[in-house]
């Protein structure tokens, strides 16, 4: 989740850094397990597993899934091609996310982290076990070549990490970021999300003896530190992960309960109506639907009638996606505020809300969750002070006429 200006030229004078308590061991009792961007982490560090897995699920069996269009890149990082779906589970990160926080993240390919008071740097701690699937173990080396060749493979990543100034291996297996500014919790916890690379891997060749590079799109399965790798590729229409057996994040808390199925298969389709069919006969075992239509109409086939296809609602507690119309201010009629504040109030939410989204939505959908939907309205440049509250159907009628009349008038 996933987010500026980009820094074009970066400056490293090499041995001209002061002397800091950076280059030393950390002390034991400033490592720390996780980090959280708000508060502290929920979990303690003796935690053993989250408390939203099933620690004794069981493994195995295969995950049929499916995916929209198609992919022409087995290269997530860069902005060459489309990379694959669910490519991330080849690769590992610094520290783990865990969902059922807003931003908290626990050590992964790094047993620890540090930082001081004023978030000027952060340091990781690697584990010893850390590997890539090829059994190299990770090194700090590998840390340093993961951000500066992302930085370069990706504008999106050299804004997102535009403010971490330097990288270093400070330790036999540690490595510290030192940022720009001072006093954000944010950048420690956006650097536990690095992905790391295999330095050895992409710095070599492929079978025909040409140099890999992270910046080109390639089909060539790259290996990495996550729990899957690549079994197999059907460009464009499916790739298949088989879960490694012998994976050494397999027993830490971060993972326990998770990453069960031996094998997910991806198959690509064109659209949503291929897709729905397939569920329809079994081909995939899962679909998250995002047409109201569809959820409430669509789901009376035989399988949902004789309990083989469940349907699911699951409760989510964040703050829902904008979904709704957004006015093109380059239009003239649509520069005078006034104009956009009256559309907004004549708008019926209630019939749509029955008609179009067949009661699925239980509340006003805006930019600040459960206020009012004409505040919608008011999120934008040269808006006049809000209307007063009141039942939206007599603000209709008093200004129809003038919405249509300026509307009319193309102002």
């Amino acid at each position: 989740m996933k987010r500026g200006s980009m820094t074009l030229v970066m400056t490293v004078l090499l041995g001209l850094w002061p002397a800091d308590p950076v280059r030393a061991e950390i002390p034991a009792p400033n490592r720390r397990h996780a980090i959280a961007k708000i508060g502290e982490p929920a979990t303690p560090p003796e935690f053993k597993h989250f408390d939203w897995v099933n620690p004794t699920a069981p493994k195995g069996g295969t995950l049929r899934l499916s995916g929209i269009g198609a992919f022409d890149s087995l290269n997530q990082h860069t902005i060459q091609g489309v990379s694959a779906p669910a490519i991330s589970l080849i690769d590992a990160t610094l520290m783990a996310p865990s969902p059922d926080e807003p931003a908290a993240a626990y050590g992964l390919v790094a047993e620890w982290m540090a930082y001081p008071d004023d978030f000027s740097y952060a340091t990781f701690g690697l584990r010893a076990s850390a590997r890539f699937s090829d059994g190299t173990p990770i090194t700090p080396e590998d840390v340093v070549f993961s951000l500066e060749e992302q930085k370069r493979a990706s504008p999106a990543v050299a804004i997102y990490y535009r403010d971490i100034t330097h990288v270093e291996k400070t330790g036999e297996r540690e490595v510290t970021f030192r940022f720009a500014r001072q006093g954000s919790r944010d950048l420690p916890y956006i650097v536990g999300l690095l992905t790391i690379l295999p330095r050895h891997w992409w710095q070599g060749q492929d079978a025909n003896g040409t140099p890999r590079d992270l910046t080109k799109s390639t089909l060539e399965p790259p290996i990495g530190a996550g729990p899957y790798r690549i079994k197999s590729v059907d460009r464009g229409r499916a790739i298949a992960y088989e879960r490694i057996a012998d994976w050494w994040g397999t027993d830490l808390p971060v993972n326990v309960g998770q990453y069960n199925f031996g094998e997910l298969h991806v198959t690509m389709y064109r659209d949503d109506i291929p897709e729905f069919e397939a569920l329809k006969t079994g081909d995939i075992d899962l679909k998250e639907e995002g047409s109201s239509k569809k959820w409430a109409t669509g789901y009376v086939f035989p399988a949902v009638r004789d309990g083989l296809v469940k349907r699911v609602e699951l409760e989510t507690k964040t703050v829902a996606s904008l979904q709704g119309f957004v006015f093109n201010l380059r239009r003239p009629k649509f520069t005078d505020a006034r104009v956009r504040q009256a559309i907004s109030l004549a708008y019926d939410f209630e019939s749509a809300l029955g008609l179009i989204l067949y009661e699925l939505l239980a509340g006003r959908p805006t930019f600040v969750g459960e206020t009012p939907s004409i505040l919608m309205a008011l999120q934008m440049t040269s808006a006049p002070p809000p209307l007063e509250p009141g039942p939206t159907k007599p603000v209709i009628a008093e200004l129809e006429a003038l919405v249509f009349h300026m509307l009319q008038k193309k102002v």
